[in-house]
């Protein structure tokens, strides 16, 4: 499944948006607010990015709170909905179309980051995590939000009784709701959907450098009483990962850097390249090869391991040496 057939399945927002509108309108807006700002430690003024925020809930009424709050979502179709719910509720976010995969933000811009039952989509979490923990200021809180929606498509035991759960519902309330669509090609491009969660991501997270703690079945806060009977075999957890400041020296070495990346490095042409591949061009065996180049700074090695049609990846400390190469 290539990336615009993912996001297709996204395209239009007003389904997923009356289930917000039903939010926005009863006792869970509050009980949302709190259950967010509990992490904030009294602070009105946050800088905060909310991750696929759909029709814009977590980034209207985070706006209301008095946080300046930035919402990206892939689909356009989402943000019209959310567009249209902030303008209802007099709030001023910013929306912006963006792939959650490739974020482009500077380097710690934010003190805050939220996702809601959005992280199990991922196609590449670990990256997007890593990316999570670049953008937040040392001490900034990560707060997801998920269950895990998808694990009865692999578990027969727990589908049988989720579709109990989905025929009690219809017989109690007299409307019909299914837990998950069985979109079963598009689970497939999202790895979280076969994993037993949050355990999986209290581990990445620790070991990218984050304090993590975990609370178990937080639907039982913010929830009505059918979405609690409904989506009981895949209860909503929370994870909060607060980001480690950096050791002293690790602190200088990367401002040092991200300072020098502007003068450092010529622009290179494939001509001035071409001498530093041949040199190379010995030492390697025949073929395309897989190269890292750890440490690229301007990027010429990088570029010349491209020239002799290799697979490069170049890792550096910063996000202005990056820019460079």
């Amino acid at each position: 499944m290539n990336r615009q057939d993912r996001y297709r399945r996204w395209e239009n927002g007003e389904n997923y948006n009356r289930y917000i509108t039903g939010e926005l309108n009863t006792f869970r807006k509050d009980a949302w607010k709190k259950q967010l700002s509990d992490h904030f430690g009294g602070r009105t003024d946050l800088e905060i990015l909310d991750v696929g925020t759909g029709p814009g809930f977590f980034a209207c009424i985070l706006s209301e709170e008095g946080h300046k709050v930035t919402g990206i979502d892939a689909s356009e179709g989402m943000l019209a909905c959310a567009r249209e719910n902030a303008e209802k509720l007099g709030v001023h976010p910013v929306l912006l179309q963006m792939d959650l995969n490739e974020m482009t933000f500077d380097d710690e811009s934010f003190d805050a980051i939220v996702l809601r039952n959005v992280s199990w989509t991922l196609q590449f979490p670990e990256k997007v995590y890593a990316e999570f923990k670049r953008m937040l200021r040392p001490g900034g809180i990560l707060l997801i939000y998920d269950a895990n929606w998808q694990l009865h498509w692999y578990d027969e035991a727990i589908m049988e009784r989720v579709r109990a759960r989905e025929a009690r519902h219809l017989q109690k309330y007299g409307w019909e709701e299914i837990v998950s669509n069985g979109d079963l090609e598009y689970y497939a491009t999202a790895p979280l959907t076969r994993i037993h969660r949050p355990e999986w991501d209290e581990k990445v997270l620790a070991n990218l450098g984050f304090d993590v703690t975990i609370t178990e079945d937080v639907g039982r806060f913010v929830y009505g009483d059918w979405e609690k009977e409904l989506y009981g075999e895949s209860p909503l957890f929370e994870i909060c990962a607060v980001r480690r400041a950096a050791p002293a020296v690790q602190d200088k070495m990367h401002t040092y850097w991200q300072g020098r990346a502007a003068s450092w490095g010529k622009d290179y042409t494939a001509e001035m390249l071409q001498p530093l591949a041949d040199r190379v061009r010995r030492y390697l065996p025949e073929g395309e090869l897989q190269v890292l180049d750890a440490g690229t700074g301007p990027g010429a090695v990088a570029a010349a391991m491209a020239l002799l049609g290799h697979r490069v990846t170049g890792i550096d400390l910063t996000s202005n040496t990056i820019r460079r190469a």
